[in-house]
């Protein structure tokens, strides 16, 4: 899954929006827990706008995820996809 932020989303918030959408989908599934197999962060283009004759640009945050969702806790490393979303959800101030 891919989180595209705007000019005023920080690097920490895509991948924290990333990590939410994950959990969702996750819960949405009926599985309690995901892992990340691997993550891809950069941006996903440029905007600006004209101040005093400068050119002020400001990237758009770009974060990648792709995760292996489970209908329980498995071995090794995993997240618990009801702790991740209520944890950023509380974070970003978002109704439950």
């Amino acid at each position: 899954m891919t989180f595209r932020g705007n000019t005023k989303t920080t690097p920490e918030r895509a991948h924290d929006f990333a990590l939410l959408r994950a959990a969702e989908i996750a819960l949405s599934n009926k599985c309690t827990h995901f892992a990340v197999i691997s993550a891809i962060a950069g941006d996903n283009g440029t905007a600006g706008m004209m101040i005093n004759s400068s050119f002020i640009a400001k990237k758009k945050p770009e974060v990648s995820l792709s995760v292996r969702i489970y209908p329980a806790k498995p071995a090794g490393d995993s997240l618990e996809a009801a702790y991740v979303r209520k944890s950023i959800r509380a974070k970003y101030q978002m109704p439950e």
